[in-house]
Order: structure tokens, then C-alpha cells, then sequence
């Protein structure tokens, strides 16, 4: 269903960043996290730049959006732990 009326007029890609480098014929099934920057153009003329945090699905070959995520997914190999502070000078 599209959103009418449409809040932008005009869309430009301006930076791309994904935690994996895409293949140019992505099987199947295959996903991808994508934070995406883009310059929009309102109706009014007004020029704004926003952030999208994107999961792409591959199909029939070809990168889709399958989802719009709330914020970037971190991924960390160590496992979750918390910091322990530690003091730092002299304490004058």
C-alpha cells in the first residue's frame, strides 16, 4: 500500500555500508544488514538527509528489502559482559 500523499518527491543513495560483502548473484534466502544514508527532497523543496537500517533478502537473484530494522544490529563475537570501570589518576 503506498503512502499517499508521498512525503518525498525524490530519493538519492548517498552511502551504503553492509556488514558482509553482497555477491552479485546471492542465492536464495540469503540475507544481508545494510545501513543506508539518502538525501530526500520534500514537496516543498526542503532537502533532508536520513538513515535507514535495512535487512536485504536475496530472491530469484536480486537483493530485496525485507525489513526496515529499529537500529543497527550489533554482532560481537566475545559474547555479552559487562565493563568494569577502572580508576584512572591520582584522585587530587
Amino acid at each position: 500500500m503506498a503512502i499517499s500523499p508521498a512525503p518525498y518527491v525524490m530519493v538519492n543513495v548517498e552511502e551504503l555500508r553492509s556488514d558482509l560483502t553482497p555477491t552479485e548473484s546471492p542465492s536464495d534466502g540469503d540475507t544481508l544488514k545494510v545501513l543506508a544514508t539518502v538525501s530526500l527532497l520534500s514537496p516543498l523543496d526542503q532537502q533532508v538527509t536520513s538513515t535507514y537500517t535495512l535487512t536485504l533478502t536475496a530472491r530469484a537473484s536480486r537483493w530485496e528489502v525485507s525489513a526496515i530494522d529499529l537500529a543497527p544490529q550489533a554482532v560481537s563475537d566475545k559474547g555479552s559482559t559487562t565493563p568494569t570501570p577502572t580508576p584512572s589518576g591520582n584522585g587530587n
